[in-house]
């Protein structure tokens, strides 16, 4: 074992992939809840994140792990959309839809 435990370990970064579409909805409808005290239709949300999935330029999901008994358990995430810039005749990414588990 390293000098660094398992427990305090930093997080790893993967791209999201579409078995993980059930839980970036939960996710998206905690969020909306917290930071707005907003309900969403379940049903919407899920559909919203497997279109991300089936459209890839609509955006970008990546999802942050920690390790815990040797398994990665994910506990977070964030979304990157895009926007076109006239101005710099370049693509802009913007980071949307970041969630942390409790």
């Amino acid at each position: 074992m390293n000098d660094v435990s398992e427990a305090h370990a930093p997080p790893t970064i993967r791209a999201a992939r579409p078995d993980d579409a059930a839980l970036l909805a939960q996710w998206a409808i905690a969020m909306a809840w917290e930071t707005e005290h907003k309900r969403l239709d379940p049903d919407t949300v899920h559909r919203g994140v497997r279109a991300a999935f089936e459209q890839p330029a609509r955006g970008l999901y990546f999802i942050a792990e920690c390790v815990v008994d040797a398994v990665p358990v994910p506990v977070g995430t964030l979304m990157i959309t895009y926007e076109w810039s006239d101005w710099r005749c370049g693509d802009w990414w913007w980071i949307q839809s970041v969630y942390v588990a409790p």
